[in-house]
């Protein structure tokens, strides 16, 4: 199957004797008198096009003096009450019993790498796997969650049929 247009001789000698049209000559007076008559469009100021400017700068003050007048402000003479509870009375902690709740394994990506040709062997497939695993444990009460996720990568040797 051919793309190319197919060639015509007698339309192409047609097409190269169409001349363009005249143009008419009062388009030609209406063109010279817009170019001679024609002032240069006013362009706006550079202070009323940037006006908005100041709003930058201003904008950023007030939140500034915002969140400084709206933050607690705390004396040197009161204590912090954290800080002497934790001075003051060690604690010990006691050992949490948890138990497993799940466990996923997701595979983030595979990747294809290619055939693999292994000296008298058989050709293999390559296969690259990103797996997130991801373990929850929970107190029998529901009190205390924990989530640990792994990232770990894989490589497979599948055994490839070259036809």
């Amino acid at each position: 199957m051919n793309n190319e247009p197919e060639f015509d001789p007698t339309q192409e000698e047609e097409l190269r004797q169409v001349k363009p049209a005249q143009m008419d000559e009062t388009l030609l007076e209406r063109i010279n008198h817009a170019v001679k008559n024609s002032s240069p469009a006013p362009q706006p100021s550079t202070w009323r096009s940037r006006r908005w400017l100041w709003l930058v700068p201003f904008t950023a003050a007030t939140a500034i003096v915002l969140a400084l007048t709206l933050s607690p402000q705390k004396t040197d003479n009161q204590p912090d009450e954290i800080a002497t509870k934790s001075l003051n009375k060690p604690t010990k902690e006691e050992p949490i019993e948890l138990f497993p709740i799940s466990r996923k394994n997701q595979v983030v990506e595979a990747i294809n790498e290619g055939i693999i040709h292994i000296e008298g062997r058989q050709p293999y497939r390559s296969v690259r796997m990103q797996v997130v695993d991801s373990y929850q444990w929970a107190q029998p009460n529901g009190v205390t969650r924990v989530q640990y996720q792994v990232p770990r990568e894989e490589r497979f040797l599948v055994p490839a049929t070259i036809y």
